[in-house]
């Protein structure tokens, strides 16, 4: 997990670089809140808003013992932390070399419930699995 964690704050948060407030210009070219999807980006853009995010459904429930309702809420609350996080770096930090769309938050959400449902499906196969063999033993 901490591989991870370092890995994916190298890769969207640095290198954070910062201007001065009158250098800076406006809060509106480092944030994009318009929902039109017809104009999402590139693939690779897309793709790896998506896959930096389905670690995050799978390692929190193996790491911490949630209910269900619980790691959904978790995992919901931190796939969409990481662009909220680059919201707040740029608003107050001044940082033009973060970029905010609210479009990713979305593709964040999308891809931490893929990696949650993927936790879901492989314990469900484990279960079986284990039960399976129980019954060979038997």
């Amino acid at each position: 997990m901490a591989v991870y964690l370092n890995g994916m704050i190298r890769l969207v948060y640095f290198p954070i670089i910062v201007e001065t407030p009158e250098i800076w210009g406006s809060l509106q070219n480092f944030v994009d809140m318009s929902l039109d999807f017809s104009n999402m980006g590139s693939l690779y853009q897309i793709v790896g808003n998506i896959l930096v995010t389905i670690p995050i459904g799978i390692l929190i429930p193996l790491m911490i013992d949630f209910s269900r309702r619980g790691r959904w809420i978790c995992i919901i609350l931190l796939s969409c932390s990481l662009e909220l996080l680059q919201l707040f770096i740029i608003y107050f930090a001044h940082s033009i070399s973060l970029f905010f769309d609210i479009k990713d938050v979305f593709l964040n959400l999308f891809g931490g419930v893929i990696g949650c449902i993927l936790f879901e499906i492989l314990i469900k196969y484990s279960r079986s699995f284990n039960r399976s063999k129980q019954v060979e033993k038997e």
